[in-house]
């Protein structure tokens, strides 16, 4: 094999993946980093650090926000029952839900896209669902028994 044909190939597979680039765009792949398309969607360096700066500061601040009202929260005189706040959290994260299923079915492809829909069936919810609430529901309890007893700063560190 020369030189000129192994460029060639690379010239052959590049025109194949900009071929099957609407494929991509409608499947909701991302292109692979190096691909003409990859390098088309990059911006300036500056433009994509914006978000980054902005961001990352707004998650650290409403976080130890959070946890320091959380932590008001769970003080005896307050309302210092972790296992009722968690039943009402998850009770108003079910109706938001529910809503935005009602309002606007587009955000749950899974659920309305007849291509990728699944089956959802008590076996379904049994083996997949039920676990996965069940222990998210003891690591909530198990934090917000922990605004009893320790600082913001270690509760933030550990986040």
């Amino acid at each position: 094999m020369t030189r000129n044909s192994a460029h060639g190939k690379d010239r052959e597979e590049a025109s194949e993946v900009c071929e099957h680039e609407p494929l991509l765009q409608k499947s909701g792949i991302e292109p692979v980093r190096g691909s003409p398309s990859f390098r088309q969607k990059a911006g300036s360096p500056a433009s994509s650090a914006l978000p980054v700066l902005f961001l990352a500061p707004t998650l650290i601040i409403v976080s130890a926000t959070l946890i320091r009202f959380n932590q008001h929260l769970m003080q005896k005189d307050q309302f210092p029952y972790p296992v009722v706040l968690v039943f009402l959290h998850t009770v108003f994260c079910s109706l938001f839900c529910s809503a935005l299923i009602f309002m606007t079915p587009s955000l749950f492809p899974a659920l309305t896209d007849p291509d990728r829909k699944v089956d959802v069936t008590f076996q379904y919810y049994k083996t997949q669902v039920f676990p996965i609430t069940g222990f998210f529901c003891v690591a909530l309890v198990s934090s917000n028994m922990a605004y009893k007893f320790c600082t913001v700063a270690f509760l933030q560190m550990m986040k």
